[in-house]
């Protein structure tokens, strides 16, 4: 059993949770870089992500999701946000999808 599922069974109201470190682990390893150079980009990207979400943006972010802001709210402690993250399965086939090309790559002119 892995580890999420054992804290799902010990305790339904715990969540596993990825801390900035952990992210800085994760992408250092998939890109073979060393974490010093990775955090200075993870960490900029994080701040950048947050800047826009204060701003109002959405966020398109392929193959994370689409992001957007559903409600938000000030108080004392700072901006409350409410996101809705749409994440996608298998792209549709377009309505043109099947249909053969008018002409090859080499023949347009």
């Amino acid at each position: 059993m892995n580890e999420i599922a054992e804290i799902a069974d010990t305790d339904a109201k715990a969540v596993a949770q990825m801390k900035v470190r952990d992210l800085i682990e994760r992408v250092a390893g998939s890109v073979e870089q060393n974490k010093k150079d990775v955090r200075t980009i993870v960490e900029a990207t994080l701040v950048e992500l947050g800047k826009a979400m204060e701003a109002g943006e959405s966020l398109n972010l392929p193959p994370f999701g689409r992001v957007r802001i559903a409600n938000q709210k000030a108080d004392a402690t700072g901006q409350l946000l409410t996101l809705k993250l749409r994440r996608g399965g298998e792209k549709k086939p377009g309505k043109n999808a099947g249909k053969e090309a008018l002409a090859g790559a080499g023949e347009a002119s």
